[in-house]
């Protein structure tokens, strides 16, 4: 579950409204009888941990996105092969690794189409790739074993 609470910085009116004296239909509002109480559009970022990328949407179900980067195995207890599906070889690809507390703990430029990726002198734990290629960004998250 999710709770999000929000304020209005300023105190708010509602105009439309049928209760309200100062409503008037075509001027504060399309139709005073019609009852309106705004809606509040919200924007927001949702961090998760996941096998896959989600995007969630409000029209129900979340929608799967299909992954061109590939990263296995993992959990891994040594190589991890990251490969894509669909893409050029592009050498400016950049692979970046972090801890989960945010600090960078190797980067390296790879051909953008498949590299190994050597995790045996890391500790075991989770980690953070971020992966660049030609521009399309994921991230994925490592357990080492």
């Amino acid at each position: 579950d999710v709770e999000l609470q929000y304020l209005f910085y300023q105190d708010y009116v509602d105009y439309c409204h049928p209760n309200h004296p100062d409503c008037v239909t075509g001027v504060t509002c399309s139709d005073c009888n019609a009852g309106f109480n705004p809606a509040l559009a919200v924007a927001c970022n949702l961090v998760t941990w996941s096998d896959e990328p989600i995007i969630i949407t409000d029209a129900g179900d979340p929608i799967k996105m299909i992954s061109a980067i590939t990263v296995s195995p993992n959990p891994t207890k040594g190589f991890i092969e990251v490969s894509t599906v669909g893409m050029n070889e592009n050498i400016g690809s950049v692979i970046e690794i972090y801890s989960v507390t945010g600090e960078l703990l190797q980067e390296f430029k790879w051909n953008g189409l498949k590299t190994n990726i050597d995790f045996s002198d890391y500790k075991r734990g989770v980690y953070v790739m971020k992966i660049d290629v030609n521009g399309k960004k994921e991230i994925k998250k490592i357990i080492k074993q």
